[in-house]
């Protein structure tokens, strides 16, 4: 639960932006201070939703492996995990 709590945080900053007619937007200053973004940034984006990271946050991990590992198991379940792991226990047996 506290995953999607930090999930549902960072969306509710989110915010639908309209390009001009030369297909620029502009950012606000309050994103552009909360996110850090002083000069380069990267664009990470699928279908028609993008993200914009100041580029030296975008080339950090988002979150450390353990964390990561926490998360999943958070979201799917220790029940899922648990038969995953039984089922390649089961086929190194073979």
């Amino acid at each position: 639960m506290r995953n999607t709590n930090k999930f549902s945080d960072s969306l509710s900053d989110a915010e639908i932006m309209i390009p001009d007619g030369n297909g620029r937007i502009l950012l606000p200053k309050r994103y552009l201070q909360m996110t850090g973004i002083q000069s380069e940034v990267r664009f990470i984006g699928v279908d028609s939703t993008i993200e914009i990271w100041a580029k030296e946050k975008a080339e950090q991990p988002f979150m450390d492996p353990e964390e990561f590992s926490e998360a999943l198991q958070d979201i799917l379940g220790e029940e899922n995990l648990g038969e995953e792991e039984a089922e390649t226990s089961d086929k190194s047996v073979e």
